[in-house]
């Protein structure tokens, strides 16, 4: 005769099922560790509201500025907070990666601002400078000695005016290097991207944690109920096949008692003791499916809290994703506006010098003219001295005393030309010592940028003289062409 308090395995199955599936479970079957995660994941108030003020933030640049980069960041922003409001998802990295890349965001809102230009008054003065010119061949090729001084004193003042305007842009060119170094540099946007890809990689591979544990523990679950039901089954399959054969041996013993009659207290007792399994089992069978139930209630709220710690947190990674995108596109921005600027404001470096160059160049080339006509003047004069000086010998030797008062007199006044002459080639030589070093310093600013092919001052001295002989030798046709543009 069977234990009456024999114990179905498949109740004592079921019934530590919950418990040992926590013991099986990476992470959520105790809700507390489950909590944690979801914490994790989940939406928060302020951070919330920080984000949806940086959104705001954008939006307005968009719209208000019409900048393009804010209008290319906005449709991922908002499918970023539907995200964060429709699934439950935090944007506490998407918050962190924006604050991160705003000094980029903003600078970015300025770089596309940016249209500095050089005033390039020096060129216009150096136009005005080459016309003024002319004028004075065409008084000298006249002989109207008495406007070319006045003339030339103009052409000395505007080849002044050219270098102040050059040296100004130069100064302005330094001003605005100086503004766009201290907004943000290289290192700056390196640095930024650095730390936002690491802020990217660390949030992912906790969120694919958190996804790859609840997938496990779901599927571990799914095992659990799989084989708790098989084994219920199996059990129960077992117990009414149990239930028949005693149903089955309770007809026959009762078909037996009418035969049997001596048997009858046995058989009786018998019929009790089958009676009393029959309703055991029955219990049995009751307490094993309320326990299969009670396990698949408890089970699948611990698969339904996992499912949802899953949701969010397959939505804080498409969030992640969108956010990485985003970040990338003010990086990249920034990283391009600044090498772009930096490389206009390079280029008008250049263009400023080779201004100043051309300048200078001007002003060397006038001073090195009239520093040659000075030294002719000075060596036809001499010669005249020289000639005179024998002349007055002669009249002296004649006793010519009217002759030898008239050469005197001449040679005085041709001694004071001579200082003249002599004194302004020196200024003009004075000078050109000093314009060739600021040359020669522009030369070496020219050559660090990359512009070694300069053209030579002497040749742009010889096409001058031989233009000027050309309006000398044919003072009607001749028309003087000094060339500036093309220094």
């Amino acid at each position: 005769m069977a234990d009456r308090k024999e114990i179905r395995e498949d109740v004592d199955k079921v019934t530590r099922t919950p418990e040992e599936l926590k013991e099986r479970l990476l992470s959520y079957g105790e809700e507390e560790t489950w909590k944690i995660s979801v914490d994790k994941v989940k939406a928060r108030e302020f951070l919330d509201e920080d984000f949806e003020t940086m959104y705001h933030q954008v939006k307005d640049a968009a719209t208000n500025k019409a900048k393009a980069l804010a209008k290319k960041l906005l449709p991922t922003l908002e499918k970023v907070l539907s995200i964060n409001k429709k699934e439950n998802a935090t944007v506490y990295k998407a918050s962190e990666l924006l604050e991160n890349v705003e000094p980029l965001l903003k600078y970015s809102y300025i770089a596309e601002e940016y249209d500095f230009q050089l005033e390039g008054r020096c060129r216009r003065i150096l136009d005005q400078y080459d016309t003024t010119y002319k004028e004075v061949i065409g008084f000298r090729c006249k002989t109207e000695m008495d406007k070319v001084d006045a003339k030339t004193t103009e052409c000395l003042t505007l080849l002044e005016e050219s270098i102040k305007a050059a040296e100004e842009d130069i100064v302005s060119l330094q001003r605005q290097m100086t503004t766009e170094h201290g907004q943000i540099g290289m290192a700056d946007v390196t640095e930024r991207d650095s730390v936002a890809k690491k802020l990217i990689d660390e949030e992912n591979d906790e969120l694919k944690l958190i996804q790859s544990n609840c997938t496990r523990d779901l599927q571990t679950i799914e095992r659990k109920l799989d084989e708790v039901d098989k084994k219920v089954k199996s059990v129960s399959m077992e117990r009414g096949l149990q239930k028949k054969q005693l149903e089955n041996s309770l007809n026959k013993n009762r078909q037996e008692q009418e035969q049997l009659r001596a048997r009858l207290s046995q058989l009786e007792e018998e019929d009790r003791d089958l009676t009393g399994r029959i309703n055991r089992n029955n219990e049995l069978q009751a307490a094993a499916e309320k326990e299969h139930n009670n396990c698949n209630f408890q089970v699948k709220k611990m698969g339904e809290r996992i499912e949802n710690l899953l949701a969010m947190t397959n939505a804080s990674l498409e969030l992640m994703k969108d956010m990485t995108g985003c970040m990338q596109d003010v990086v990249n921005t920034a990283g391009r506006e600044k090498k772009r600027i930096l490389n206009d404001l390079e280029q008008k470096s250049l263009q400023s010098n080779l201004q100043l160059r051309d300048a200078l160049i001007a002003k060397i080339i006038f001073h090195q003219i009239q520093a040659d006509e000075m030294t002719v003047n000075l060596n036809e004069t001499s010669k005249e001295i020289s000639d005179m000086e024998k002349d007055l010998r002669t009249a002296a030797k004649t006793n010519n005393s009217s002759r030898v008062k008239r050469l005197k007199e001449s040679l005085n006044s041709m001694e004071g030309e001579k200082v003249q002459f002599s004194e302004r080639k020196a200024l003009h030589m004075k000078e050109l010592e000093v314009l060739q070093k600021r040359r020669e310093q522009v030369d070496k600013e020219l050559h660090a940028g990359g512009i070694t092919q300069l053209p030579t001052i002497q040749q742009r001295i010889q096409t001058w003289k031989q233009e000027q002989d050309k309006c000398f030798d044919n003072p009607e046709t001749g028309s003087f062409h000094s060339n500036i543009s093309h220094l």
